[in-house]
């Protein structure tokens, strides 16, 4: 009886092949080109694209001639579970520029990327390399990839994951059926966090410089956690792609369009509070809420370990991130009851650059992810073998 070739023996796995753009401060920046690391992926459609040009010749029948092809290119998506490893490089791949290095490691002296900001140039390129069954016969390799699209979903009943659409130059032959694993590659272990619903500790803060002044008993900033539900965002960089080299080889270039974040909250509405003037604003804040009213920011903590004293709470003494969605402004407000049970309360937001910081000043930019690392020792999980380097080191 004939053996099929089955999706759980399937291997996905990246590496950086052209490093974005660096804004450290009188920094080198070394780019780890070679290292191959495995992705905790769930789904995975990476294909050739190109046309198939038809002969129009008349040729004595009704049938159309031999043609030939065209526009040849590689493109596709996954979906992969987000872990504290490859949480900081997915970022960087979908935004494109770091602007501050942060120290890890033993005794400090290596320095890697520690805040990644919308690059105002290039994207980063990846190869994406894929092997199906547990052979190398069906092994793939597509080349010089940039994120065209990034959506991550917060939800209380599942592992963050993110959804990445990808646009890449080609498909490398030489990769067909090659083991890409026998070297320079680093499998996905256990020791790569999961971030799963605890891991966001037990706030996610909301900052408005008009509602959470600080006057009147007000405080400086809102928790969102013990009404929110869920928390999506998408950054799109609308590459353009119509770059085909006239032989047919592949893309000239993949040219980064104009960058879009859009997301959604979704939330249970609170009742009017006489003895809390906090919730009473926030409830007279979304009641008065319209297309067009501006938010203000979302800060979201993201944390590798949990307090052994307080298990929700994050333990900054060991790696965590900072997820800043900045400067939104409402593009849909939703309250609609569908029974008697609970009413979700939807914001569908946009976010915007704030070059002037003149508004809630969290962030100048739409979106920005900070990496800390407060460990001071060597058992950092940052995307690399014991020993190794990780992908993007600084020197000064």
């Amino acid at each position: 009886m004939a053996e099929f070739i089955k999706g759980g023996g399937s291997i996905l796995a990246f590496r950086l092949s052209a490093a974005g753009a660096n804004s450290v401060p009188g920094s080198t920046e070394v780019a780890d080109i070679t290292t191959k690391y495995e992705l905790p992926f769930t789904t995975e459609s990476f294909n050739p694209v190109g046309e198939f040009i038809s002969s129009n010749a008349i040729a004595g029948g009704r049938s159309r001639g031999i043609g030939c092809i065209g526009n040849k290119a590689g493109d596709g998506s996954f979906d992969t579970e987000i872990t504290i490893g490859n949480l900081l490089w997915l970022m960087y791949g979908a935004l494109g520029e770091v602007s501050l290095h942060e120290e890890i490691g033993l005794g400090g002296g290596t320095y890697t990327a520690g805040t990644i900001i919308p690059s105002d140039g290039d994207l980063p390129e990846f190869s994406i390399y894929i092997r199906h069954g547990s052979t190398n016969d069906m092994s793939y390799q597509f080349d010089n990839c940039v994120v065209n699209s990034f959506r991550m979903a917060f939800s209380s009943n599942a592992l963050l994951s993110a959804s990445i659409d990808w646009a890449g130059k080609n498909q490398n032959p030489d990769g067909t059926g090659v083991d890409f694993t026998a070297s320079d590659f680093v499998a996905y272990s256990s020791d790569q966090v999961l971030v799963c619903p605890i891991r966001i500790g037990t706030e996610i803060t909301h900052y408005n410089d008009v509602v959470w002044t600080g006057d009147g008993g007000l405080s400086t900033s809102f928790n969102l956690l013990p009404y929110i539900t869920g928390l999506e965002f998408t950054i799109n960089n609308n590459l353009d792609t119509d770059t085909n080299a006239l032989n047919a080889s592949g893309r000239l270039a993949i040219i980064s369009g104009e960058l879009s974040v859009t997301g959604s909250l979704t939330m249970l509405l609170p009742n009017a509070n006489a003895d809390d003037d906090d919730i009473n604003a926030f409830h007279e804040f979304l009641r008065d809420m319209d297309v067009g009213t501006y938010f203000g920011d979302i800060v979201i903590d993201i944390f590798k370990v949990m307090d052994s004293g307080s298990p929700t709470e994050g333990d900054t003494d060991y790696e965590y991130y900072t997820l800043t969605l900045g400067n939104l402004y409402t593009t849909q407000p939703v309250h609609d009851i569908t029974d008697r049970t609970k009413m979700a309360y939807r914001i569908d937001f946009q976010a915007t650059a704030d070059p002037a910081g003149t508004l809630s000043g969290k962030t100048v930019y739409p979106i920005q992810l900070v990496y800390v690392n407060s460990e001071g020792t060597d058992d950092y999980v940052i995307l690399h073998e014991a020993g190794g380097t990780p992908i993007l080191t600084y020197t000064f």
